[in-house]
């Protein structure tokens, strides 16, 4: 966006059944991909490859491929607020070496994942970290690979309603052509079985990306290389106890996609989506669907380079239907993108692709996005991506977060008279963002990825509340943090109505103080006052007023005794200084003095 104001017309659209003010524009939309954390190299945390799992608190869990203490790699913790912690450094003895593979958090907090080489059958291993009260993980090997049940796995793994561990290995079994395994729990431990082995014919070969579980336990993945054109397969497995049935869903053949490098995603309607690392009308990979209710394959988005190039992370499917993910490579500066697919609601079956984000590789952005994006507890994805950063590879989030609104507050005295400008800063903001009143949106236009602005009309302001006010994210349906405005407005007007001499000569003026506003006038004192007449000042010896607070509509009395120097028969400017809940007042009116 680069600073440049977008002037856009406001049209009417629904996403996610929430209906928003949305911007059409000629521009493309751009989403940007703001970093988080920059990791570095040799005995820091170095390289991530797998993608990211998110608990119910905010906190990020992820792996690293190298680096660490003993240079074998890591698992870290990134929460909320930007702090990074190591939870394990991998020694490449027992507990394995290089993770490669997403971490799979379940509900009580314990990480689950693999090693793709090492440990006590030098093969990897899959591995469980678990919290304790107060204190560190603690890091058990659940299995190490030997060959016989698979080797060397480079994906994670995901758990069933039992606590049974499924996952998949690229190399190892009957064949050595990988596995699809399962590590049954027990009182005793977890005991490993073989699913199946793959031939390297039409149910694929090599299998790189992990699996997917459906309700019922079916499991559903991908196999890099074998099918008939040895371009990659699709398969599910349905369970049968104790065996489970293998059935190849779909054979790439290189014009509709290559070499699935990751499982697919599934929708709550059962479709698959995923995305292969080649193949298509251009060779740079696919984006496709296969629909387990009809076996209809389709794909939905062939690669050009320019908008990306070989993915190798899958799709996620955001509760709006929205398809979002990564290339690898390509995009305006060939170090990958961020992208999004949003379906018709005119035309079923019809999606309009979007790059939302290029890496530049340069200035700190990364390159190389490796993994499927992962959907925070507040709605914004974070990923990974290889390289870049300020070292190598960093932690970045897709999505809106605000720092600063303002103003944050209605104005004093405005009265709800006109419009309101607020001005919002922060980062991430697409092109396309829109400002929210709690639900309704407002007419904004976005400056820059960091700064972007709204009209709040009279009405607005002139009732009585504290609203949120978010940014909202039409590309991947999301709000950002809130920022409250204070609605509503103080107005007092001061309304001298007679003045007397008093015995001694001094004088004294009567005042009415009314507030006019929307809500109340709290903690009302008199801080300051003074009486012009004759050419001179004059100086309140005293005063005598209530203060508190004063409702909408009410009014209260503000007596003030000036010396008996003040002369008469004048016409005197009394002013008076208040300070109240919202700021200050300060009135000026003319008096006819005694």
């Amino acid at each position: 966006m680069n600073g440049k104001t977008l002037t856009t017309l406001l049209a009417c659209c629904t996403l996610a059944g929430i209906s928003v003010l949305a911007k059409a524009t000629t521009a493309p939309i751009s989403d940007p991909a703001e970093s988080v954390h920059t990791f570095g190299y040799y005995t820091v945390p170095s390289q991530p490859y797998g993608g990211l799992a998110a608990d119910n608190k905010g906190n990020l869990y992820g792996t690293t491929m190298y680096g660490g203490s003993h240079k074998d790699g890591t698992v870290y913790k990134l929460d909320p607020l930007g702090d990074f912690t190591v939870l394990y450094n991998f020694t490449a003895q027992n507990d394995g070496a290089i993770p490669y593979g997403t971490l799979t958090i379940d509900a009580s907090g314990n990480l689950y994942g693999t090693t793709y080489t090492a440990g006590s059958g030098g093969s990897g291993t899959v591995f469980e970290l678990s919290p304790t009260a107060g204190g560190p993980y603690t890091f058990q090997a659940l299995y190490s690979f030997d060959g016989s049940v698979g080797a060397n796995p480079y994906s994670g793994v995901v758990l069933d309603a039992q606590g049974d561990i499924f996952g998949t290995t690229y190399n190892g079994g009957g064949n050595q052509l990988g596995t699809v395994y399962k590590l049954q729990k027990s009182a005793s431990g977890y005991m490993p079985i073989d699913l199946y082995d793959f031939t390297g014919n039409q149910d694929g070969a090599n299998p790189e990306g992990g699996l997917c579980i459906d309700a019922a336990g079916d499991l559903f993945g991908t196999a890099y290389y074998g099918g008939s054109s040895d371009a990659g397969t699709l398969y599910e497995l349905i369970p049968h106890q104790p065996h489970y049935d293998f059935t190849t869903l779909h054979q790439f053949n290189f014009s509709d996609g290559a070499y699935p490098y990751v499982q697919p995603t599934l929708d709550a309607q059962g479709n698959l989506y995923g995305t292969t690392y080649s193949g298509g009308s251009h060779y740079y990979g696919t984006v496709y669907e296969y629909s387990t209710s009809t076996a209809a394959f389709t794909t939905l988005h062939n690669f050009d380079n320019q908008d990306g190039a070989t993915p190798t992370g899958g799709v996620v499917v955001l509760p709006s239907g929205i398809l979002v993910g990564t290339t690898n490579q390509g995009g305006k500066y060939g170090a990958g993108t961020v992208w999004n697919m949003v379906p018709s609601s005119i035309t079923p079956g019809a999606w309009q692709f979007n790059s939302l984000y290029s890496f530049t590789s340069s200035n700190g952005d990364g390159n190389s996005p490796t993994a499927t994006l992962v959907r925070s507890n507040n709605g914004n994805l974070f990923g990974v991506t290889e390289y870049g950063g300020a070292g190598k590879g960093m932690v970045f989030r897709v999505g809106p977060y605000t720092q600063l609104l303002s103003p944050n507050q209605a104005p004093i005295n405005n009265g709800g008279k006109g419009p309101l400008t607020l001005s919002l800063t922060g980062n991430g903001y697409a092109s396309n963002s829109i400002v929210m009143w709690g639900s309704t949106p407002l007419a904004t236009t976005v400056l820059s990825s960091t700064s972007i602005q709204a009209v709040l009309p009279p009405s607005y302001i002139a009732g009585q509340t504290a609203m949120p006010i978010t940014v909202y994210d039409p590309n991947i349906t999301n709000n950002s943090n809130n920022k409250v405005f204070l609605a509503g407005y103080v107005r007092l007007l001061m309304t001298p109505f007679s003045a007397s001499r008093n015995p001694d000569g001094t004088l004294t003026i009567h005042c009415a103080i009314s507030n006019l506003g929307t809500i109340s006038a709290s903690s009302i004192v008199m801080t300051g006052g003074s009486l012009i007449a004759g050419g001179k000042q004059f100086l309140p010896m005293s005063y005598l007023f209530t203060g508190g607070s004063l409702a909408p509509g009410a009014s209260t009395t503000l007596s003030i005794t000036f010396p008996a120097s003040a002369p008469s028969h004048v016409l005197g400017r009394v002013l008076v200084h208040l300070g109240f809940n919202q700021g200050g007042f300060q009135g000026t009116e003319f008096c006819f003095l005694p």
